[in-house]
């Protein structure tokens, strides 16, 4: 077979990188098994903070699509566990996918601090409202996660 046949599986991936948590579902979150394994990796990345400092997260689910009542209930519980750890978040979506932009939205309502939680669909508006929270060097990790330009205002 062609090395050009071979496309790779979506993935959903988490990298912590100084105080940004940074969460790209590309896979998206149709099966509660894709929340367990966002899950570990969220919360191996919550260990390696020191004990009580915080984070951003920035989560990127514009590939998302509509979840089950059993992943999204999974969602929810996972964003439970972690909200101490968590100063800031926010999901960037599509506007065109309406009904998933809903249970994103519904997710951080839902949450303590729910002013502290938001869901975007412009990513240069999510990237001003979080940089807020935010080092230079977290807020050009985040620009870059974004793909948004390294300097400028948002």
């Amino acid at each position: 077979m062609p090395a050009a046949a071979l496309v790779p599986e979506p993935a959903n991936s988490c990298v912590l990188t100084g105080r940004l948590l940074l969460i790209r579902a590309d896979a998206g979150y149709r099966r509660v098994e894709q929340v367990a394994e966002m899950e570990e990796q969220v919360t191996r990345a919550l260990l390696s903070l020191p004990a009580g400092d915080q984070c951003v997260v920035a989560a990127d689910w514009r590939r998302v699509q509509v979840m089950s009542p059993e992943a999204t209930a999974a969602v929810h519980a996972m964003m439970f566990k972690v909200r101490a750890r968590i100063v800031r978040s926010a999901i960037l979506t599509f506007k065109e996918t309406a009904t998933a932009n809903l249970q994103a939205n519904r997710l951080m309502k839902g949450m303590q601090h729910a002013d502290e939680r938001r869901g975007f669909a412009e990513p240069s508006a999510m990237c001003a409202w979080l940089a807020e929270k935010l080092s230079a060097a977290d807020a050009c990790s985040l620009r870059r996660f974004l793909d948004l330009p390294e300097s400028g205002a948002f």
